[in-house]
């Protein structure tokens, strides 16, 4: 490349290795599609074989070359491969949904482990660390949308979103994340109550029983992140406002459901 220092020709290289790792993908598809593969090969198996491929030369272009495009791009084909996993496996919609939640909850205590490691993963770090902001949110309303009776997979996805969102808070706190993750749980309290067919007249008993765990757990909290956060004392008050205030929502919405289903 003529006339182009250094710096130019590392980024026109890493613009072509990244056009080189996607179409690696595409090249997947097209000899399944076009080489005789279709009928002779399970597509689900193919696909799964092709996802630990893909993610692997994903991976280790990230490794040496660490750019916020090839850190999405693995964490893409790592999220392709567990949904390849999970059909092979034959699990239904809403099980694939909570795989991926699964994944993305993970990665948050993952971001945080890479944040702390060598200097090469720290790209990856800031991109684990906000992809679930992205794929949680999705995940908990794809979950709702599932045709059937899923309410136990829906209960497990709001759980592990309210997980993620929960590691957010601790890991890296804002206390967005610690209203998110509180009001992500009480959707999940009322699938569980869903899923065990428990009458519609139990609800309100139920959420008013809850209601004071979330005022003792932001306690707990609170105590927790003074102790450990460097400014933790107005962010402890910020956490224990998000869970009192969840608890508030329950409280309301017990009175409402015991209003309009009273227990037999």
């Amino acid at each position: 490349m003529a006339g182009a220092g250094p710096a130019q020709a590392a980024q026109a290289g890493a613009v072509l290795t990244g056009i080189g790792a996607l179409l690696a993908a595409v090249d997947l598809v097209a000899i399944y599609q076009f080489g005789g593969l279709a009928g002779q090969i399970d597509l689900d198996v193919y696909w799964l074989g092709s996802a630990i491929l893909c993610t692997a030369v994903y991976a280790l272009t990230a490794w040496r070359l660490p750019t916020d495009f090839f850190g999405y791009i693995t964490l893409i084909g790592l999220h392709n491969l567990v949904l390849a996993l999970a059909r092979v496996l034959g699990l239904s919609w809403e099980w694939q949904i909570a795989s991926q939640a699964a994944l993305a909850a993970g990665q948050v205590e993952a971001a945080f482990r890479l944040a702390r490691g060598p200097e090469r993963w720290h790209m990856l770090a800031r991109v684990a660390r906000w992809w679930p902001l992205l794929l949680l949110p999705v995940a908990q309303i794809l979950v709702l949308i599932v045709p059937g009776q899923p309410a136990l997979g829906q209960m497990v996805v709001f759980v592990l979103a309210a997980l993620g969102y929960g590691l957010l808070a601790w890991r890296f706190p804002r206390a967005a994340f610690a209203h998110v993750a509180a009001w992500s749980a009480i959707p999940a309290v009322a699938l569980a109550l869903r899923a065990a067919s428990l009458p519609a007249g139990w609800y309100g008993a139920v959420a008013a029983l809850l209601a004071p765990l979330y005022g003792l757990a932001g306690r707990w909290i609170g105590r927790r992140m003074k102790a450990e956060q460097p400014a933790g004392e107005p962010l402890a008050r910020r956490y224990a406002a998000a869970a009192d205030g969840a608890g508030f929502g329950l409280v309301a919405l017990a009175a409402s459901w015991s209003a309009s289903s009273p227990p037999r």
